[in-house]
């Protein structure tokens, strides 16, 4: 027969050998490191999100669709006005007064944004201009102006 009492005053089991302070040390810096990890990729979504809401508050509003108007039925197409580019070749074939067509061609370039292109063919027109081009006038491009002004500064400069 069984004594209920061998149980518990039999012998014990052995106990499971106790863990390292090494295995316990490496534990808590891993998950103390799992914790960091989660908390800088919290702040960096944090960030990126910032960035992405200021961006589209100062971003310009998109244009809505253009809407085109009817073109009238007796016109035809808008005439297309010549590029810069061949505004300044018809200057250099020589089509028509150069100076003039080099200053044309030379406000063109500026209106598109390419002031190295101005400044050649304004320097063509000056150089082709003779007599009275070198005068300012109102209707001289700021680039214009300031060639002007460095040449007259520069032929005053040889004459002395």
């Amino acid at each position: 027969m069984h004594d209920p009492l061998d149980a518990i005053l039999g012998p014990r089991p052995p106990a499971p050998p106790p863990e390292s302070l090494f295995t316990l040390t490496l534990q808590a810096l891993r998950r103390a490191r799992r914790r960091q990890r989660a908390a800088q990729l919290a702040s960096l979504l944090a960030c990126a999100a910032a960035g992405l809401f200021v961006l589209l508050a100062l971003a310009p509003e998109c244009p809505g669709p253009r809407s085109r108007e009817a073109a009238p039925a007796d016109k035809g197409p808008a005439p297309v006005a010549p590029t810069a580019t061949a505004l300044e070749w018809q200057a250099l074939e020589g089509r028509g007064a150069s100076a003039p067509a080099y200053r044309e061609a030379g406000d063109r370039y500026l209106d598109e944004g390419d002031p190295a292109s101005a400044v050649r063919c304004y320097g063509h027109a000056l150089s082709q201009g003779g007599t009275g081009t070198e005068d300012l006038s109102g209707e001289d491009s700021y680039l214009l102006t300031a060639i002007k002004l460095a040449r007259k500064k520069e032929k005053d400069k040889c004459d002395r």
